[in-house]
């Protein structure tokens, strides 16, 4: 699948996209899955599985946005969205937490910055969609861990455009939250600016790197 659709990208003046297409999205050979069956991939317990599935999420980033995006020309209000869209927005911070792999982090990490990166490409805010404080942290728990003993090589060079795209905020002024879930949720939590989080986590991660090649990557 992932072949097929950088073979065929969406591009941006056709009004044909994989989410819009019956023949795609609700055929007897259900030859596009419907988003239901990727998300179960994503959080399957076997390794392989969530492997292919964050590879292939990231090749719909780049070839098949309407499958990210409400609409291939970029309205991304949550009311927009059909059922046949990846809520990536609600599964990225999910995932990334829970993940303990070091197999698959790449993929992952990869993922991330794709999906981010459609949005910004088409003009749109991807902090609108996946909640900045939940992500980072998340991200600030994995990378601590140097994912959890995952070859930097393969998902450091995209943790520094990841973090440069986090909005300057500080975790208690961060938007569409009530004071009173952000203070809950930010509890005995230091106020700093988010990439400030994800930075700090990030270098207390090099202590948890597997080797000499890693800790240097890190640092």
């Amino acid at each position: 699948l992932g072949w097929m659709v950088s073979c065929r990208p969406e591009v941006s003046d056709t009004t044909e996209t994989y989410a819009s297409i019956q023949s795609f999205r609700y055929s007897e050979n259900h030859f596009f899955p419907e988003a239901s069956s990727i998300v179960r991939l994503m959080q399957s317990s076997r390794g392989s599985f969530r492997r292919e599935a964050f590879a292939l999420v990231g090749k719909l980033c780049q070839f098949a946005r309407s499958v990210v995006l409400s609409d291939h020309a970029g309205d991304t209000s949550p009311e927009s969205q059909n059922d046949n869209m990846l809520p990536l927005g609600t599964l990225i911070p999910s995932v990334l937490s829970a993940e303990r792999d070091p197999t698959i982090f790449a993929s992952l990490m990869e993922m991330i910055l794709t999906y981010i990166a459609v949005f910004q490409g088409n003009g749109n805010d991807p902090w609108k969609y996946l909640d900045p404080s939940l992500f980072t942290k998340s991200l600030s728990k994995t990378v601590r861990r140097a994912c959890y003993g995952a070859p930097a090589i393969g998902w450091g060079p995209t943790i520094l455009p990841i973090v440069a795209s986090l909005p300057i905020l500080d975790v208690a002024t961060e938007p569409n939250h009530d004071a009173t879930e952000r203070e809950e949720r930010m509890k005995g939590t230091e106020v700093r600016p988010l990439p400030l989080l994800a930075v700090e986590s990030l270098w207390d991660g090099h202590k948890s790197a597997v080797g000499v090649t890693d800790t240097a990557a890190i640092v």
